[in-house]
Parts: C-alpha cells; sequence; structure tokens
C-alpha cells in the first residue's frame, strides 16, 4: 500500500481533484472518517456507506473506475482499529484475554446446563420408576393380603419417646424377661 493509501484525505487533495466524482467520494470519506456524514449514520465505515455519502452506486467503489478509493477507505478503517500506543496493545491483550475467559465460562456454563438436564432426566425416570414400584407394591401387598384369607395386620404406630419406658427389665425368673404389653 502506498503512503496516500494510508492517509485520510486532505483539503488540499479534494480541492485539486478534477473529478467532479472523485472529488465527492474524497469529502464523503472526510466526513465518514471524522464522524459528521450528511446522509449515514456517524461511525459507520464502509464501503457502503461512502457511496451513500457520495451519492454513487456502490459498483463504481467495489468493481468500477473508484476501486480504489473504496480499498483506501477499508485501509483506513483497519488501520484506525489497529492498537498504536503501548497502553493501547496492554488493553488489547486484556480485552482478548478476556474474550478467551468468556469464552470458556461460556462452554462451562454450556456443559453445566447439559449435565443439569441429563439429571433432571434422571430424576424424573427414577421418579416414574419409584411410582411405579410403589403401585406394584401396594398391588402386591393387597393380593398377599386376599391370600392370607383377608385379614389385615395393624400398622405399628411409633410411641412417642417420653412415654418409653426405658428402665431395665425386671427379671421374675432368672433366665426370662418382662414382656412389653
Amino acid at each position: 500500500m502506498t503512503n496516500w493509501q494510508e492517509a485520510a484525505p486532505t483539503v488540499e487533495e479534494i480541492r485539486n481533484e478534477t473529478n467532479p466524482t472523485r472529488r465527492s467520494i474524497l469529502a464523503a470519506m472526510t466526513r465518514l472518517l471524522s464522524c459528521q456524514p450528511t446522509t449515514v449514520k456517524p461511525g459507520q465505515i464502509s464501503v457502503a456507506a461512502l457511496a451513500r455519502e457520495a451519492g454513487i452506486d456502490r459498483a463504481k467503489l467495489t468493481t468500477g473506475a473508484h476501486k480504489d478509493l473504496g480499498e483506501r477507505l477499508l485501509a483506513l478503517k483497519e488501520a484506525s482499529q489497529q492498537p498504536s500506543t503501548p497502553q493501547e496493545l496492554a488493553l488489547s491483550d486484556r480485552v482478548r484475554m478476556l474474550a478467551a475467559q468468556l469464552a470458556e465460562l461460556d462452554r462451562k456454563h454450556r456443559q453445566a446446563i447439559s449435565e443439569r438436564n441429563d439429571w433432571r432426566k434422571r430424576y424424573e425416570v427414577l421418579a416414574h420408576q419409584a411410582a411405579t414400584l410403589s403401585r406394584e407394591n401396594a398391588r402386591l401387598s393387597e393380593h398377599a393380603l386376599r391370600a392370607r384369607g383377608g385379614t389385615r395386620s395393624l400398622a405399628v404406630v411409633p410411641v412417642p419417646s417420653d412415654q418409653v419406658d426405658n428402665s431395665p427389665p425386671i427379671n421374675k425368673r432368672p433366665g426370662t424377661r418382662r414382656r412389653n404389653q
């Protein structure tokens, strides 16, 4: 790339341009690069924005007679985005490092969500199996009850701990214990 392609158009360059279309493109490029466009939104730096700002067809800047000016704008845009001071270089490195950390955290987050979803599916399967086994147990208990002649045993109800006699049993005869009544 030559020196003139890396520099923004100057007032003198615009004034000395004899081709009115090129003059219009150079003036539009200056407005775009200084964030003072009249037609497009400020901050839009592209060949399409340059064409709209200059009032010409975009094809003239991409494949036509003024392709060099389209390439010049893209080169200026690229150059403006490159860090130039040690501070900018350090910040650029920090941004790259943080972007890599963010990508890793996003990957871990997606993995955690996937694992959580797997655990949920397993839980649902186990809950379904537990419910099925509970129904099967109730059915078998009912079947066993009918087979025993229809007598159902009494359910064991726990006695509150303050009503339990924890004293040692009294033996009336050696080798016998008192039965709980």
